[in-house]
């Protein structure tokens, strides 16, 4: 609001007088002249602001320094979707996805959602499950390992899929570079629809759409958008499409897409992009629906975090999020996955086993271990052909971490130096699994 000259401490460094001081500040604490930051225009624009909308004038200030104009200040202090979301029809190929869901829904086809491990693609896995399970089909949510698989699509999964009927792969949060990885799937029968929000290269994959905002062709401006807001965008102008159709009637009724923007609110927090235009109004409309507590998984998260008090963005982004992150650090990023859609009473039974296996807080740690780190030992085994599997200790870091393998093969030890170089000062426990994953407490 105000620029500090500098200049030092004592009587004589009044610089430029007391008349140019702002709220006639000459030496601060430190010792600095305040002075005007914002420009004559602006200024003016900070008084208008304050007296046609009547809020404080240090708002107005605020807000003339954002750049925000007389006409958008209602927008911004009141962020709805119905003022700030665009024609969905902007974003390139947008109403040829729109079209192909339609179609799944409306032949009853086979889709597979393919997803990212982190929050953002987590929510918009859920999403497309979500409104899938509102027509009465369920989508097959597919979450690739992050230490065997790593990010994105890839040929072994997208195999397996197409192998198993399906017949619309949705990729979320990823796809936008996989050229190779989705080969697989042309074949008759089978589409591919892309939805992401990475920046893309002149080349795109040989799909039916690819519904990226950050397409070098994409001249929507949703650019700052992560991949749930843009899958509900989709959602939004797949049901559009429906209703055109004369899909919905009294027997029919179309979802209620305004109770997902929970999952919205929490995939545009944790992924860190820009709290300006359409995602202010994600946010904002998504914490007044997670105040309902319909979503169940949501619900059981909170609930087993130790949430007391209404969600807020700082909740979002520090209570929940790294709690859903760690599980794709764990091995167990399908099993949230599976809890995060569910919306209705009749999938608390479903939701249970999630809370209890996943976000339980961790027990007091135990007497004699270090106060930087809890070590977790699991004794797991993924067979290979020809090879023994792996075994021996395992630590898991935070969810900004990663975890560590300390590999005991047959005939090498593990290299503690290089295990010691990568400790993490917060981490998980763990109980002894036998089913190839861990039973941890996130």
């Amino acid at each position: 609001m105000a620029r500090r000259a500098i200049a030092r401490k004592g009587p004589q460094q009044d610089v430029g007088g007391s008349a140019d001081a702002f709220l006639s500040v000459t030496a601060s604490a430190r010792g600095f002249a305040w002075r005007e930051r914002l420009e004559t225009g602006a200024a003016n624009i900070a008084i208008a602001i304050s007296q046609r909308h009547g809020v404080p004038e240090l708002l107005g200030r605020v807000l003339a320094a954002r750049g925000i104009g007389l006409d958008e200040v209602p927008d911004v202090l009141a962020p709805t979707i119905k003022a700030l979301m665009p024609d969905p029809s902007t974003l390139v190929d947008m109403d040829k996805a729109a079209a192909r869901l339609a179609d799944a829904v409306q032949k009853r086809e086979r889709v597979a959602v393919f997803g990212d491990y982190d929050v953002d693609g987590a929510c918009s896995s859920a999403l497309m499950r979500r409104f899938f399970l509102a027509h009465d089909l369920d989508a097959t949510i597919y979450i690739p390992d992050r230490m065997f698989e790593g990010y994105g699509p890839n040929i072994p999964a997208i195999k397996s899929l197409v192998e198993k009927g399906a017949q619309l792969i949705v990729t979320v949060d990823c796809g936008t570079t996989s050229f190779e990885p989705l080969a697989p799937a042309h074949r008759p029968g089978v589409d591919v629809l892309v939805v992401d929000h990475h920046q893309a290269d002149e080349r795109l994959p040989d799909v039916a759409a690819v519904v990226n905002p950050n397409r070098q062709d994409d001249l929507s401006g949703l650019g700052h958008l992560c991949a749930a807001g843009v899958v509900f965008m989709l959602l939004v102008a797949t049901a559009r499409e429906l209703r055109t159709r004369g899909h919905y009637s009294a027997a029919v009724t179309p979802p209620d897409l305004i109770g997902m923007l929970d999952l919205v609110a929490l995939a545009t927090v944790c992924d860190v992009v820009p709290l300006k235009s359409l995602n202010r109004a994600y946010v904002t409309r998504g914490l007044e629906v997670m105040r309902q507590r319909r979503n169940v998984g949501l619900r059981a998260l909170i609930d087993a975090a130790g949430i007391n008090q209404p969600p807020t963005p700082y909740v979002l982004g520090f209570v929940l999020g790294p709690r859903i992150n760690a599980g794709g650090r764990i091995w167990m990023t399908r099993r949230k996955r599976r809890a995060l859609p569910f919306n209705s009473t009749s999938s608390t039974a479903s939701a249970r086993p999630s809370r209890r296996r996943c976000w339980r807080k961790p027990s007091p740690k135990p007497t004699g271990w270090s106060t930087r780190r809890r070590i977790c030992r699991c004794w797991w085994s993924r067979p290979s052909a020809g090879t023994r599997a792996w075994s021996g200790w395992w630590r898991a870091g935070s969810s900004s971490g990663s975890v560590v393998p300390r590999v005991s093969s047959p005939g090498k030890k593990a290299d503690r130096a290089r295990d010691r170089s990568a400790r993490s000062p917060m981490s998980i426990s763990a109980r002894r699994c036998g089913r190839q994953r861990w039973t941890a407490c996130c």
